[in-house]
């Protein structure tokens, strides 16, 4: 499996932990129908008759899985709460989700900043040829949808085709973790037509063969 598969977090619904939350930190997400959608089918191989003596042309044209990304999409459900450190609950509001972050570290929230092609793994900051490299990937000038973080971040469309326009933000903390972070957009239209709130691209090296699983952890920003 390529890296589209590597993932185990391809699609799911993610609620919120009721929990309290601590100063500027989103909140872990409970993880829930986790579904891997599987990878790109690509086509067989075609073919072409030819004979000795002559020249033969011939017009390819294909698809191919990226070894570079993997995606997650899926929605989101919490509450705001007053409580205290043994879950009690004073007050409780019902929201909305703002944005998901997904890292396969734990994350410095108190150093969160924008991360560039410098920051990228060998795989993903490739500048010759590769088509899905980072910075052909990623353009500048995106503002985080956050009340938590105030960062101009490198950011990525993914557009479904419907009415929602996805973004992924590509930012680092300051011990050089890598976390994606994608915008909810409560009641949106996924990649495949259906409902979602949220669907974004993750960096996964499945280069030179690599087709070892990996785990993120998720966290949910509530509005």
């Amino acid at each position: 499996m390529r890296n589209s598969l590597k993932v185990l977090i391809a699609a799911f619904a993610i609620v919120a932990l009721s929990a309290q939350v601590y100063a500027a930190d989103p909140s872990g997400a409970v993880v829930s129908g986790e579904d891997d959608f599987g990878e790109f089918d690509t086509p067989g191989a075609g073919t072409v008759t030819i004979e000795s003596g002559n020249i033969t042309s011939a017009e390819l044209s294909t698809n191919m899985s990226t070894y570079r990304w993997a995606g997650l999409k899926g929605n989101v459900t919490g509450s705001i709460v007053l409580g205290d450190d043994n879950n009690n609950t004073m007050y409780t509001w019902t929201t909305i989700g703002r944005n998901v972050y997904a890292c396969n570290e734990t994350i410095d929230w108190a150093t969160l900043a924008n991360a560039s092609v410098t920051d990228m793994p060998t795989a993903l900051a490739a500048t010759d040829s590769e088509a899905d490299r980072w910075n052909n990937t990623f353009t500048t000038g995106g503002t985080l949808d956050s009340e938590l973080f105030s960062i101009t971040a490198n950011r990525s469309t993914t557009n479904s085709g419907g009415a929602t326009n996805w973004y992924t933000y590509s930012l680092k903390d300051g011990n050089g973790a890598l976390v994606w972070a994608g915008d909810v957009e409560d009641g949106g239209t996924d990649y495949k037509g259906t409902t979602a709130d949220f669907q974004m691209i993750i960096g996964e090296d499945g280069t030179s063969g690599d087709d070892t699983p990996e785990t993120f952890y998720l966290w949910v920003e509530l509005a």
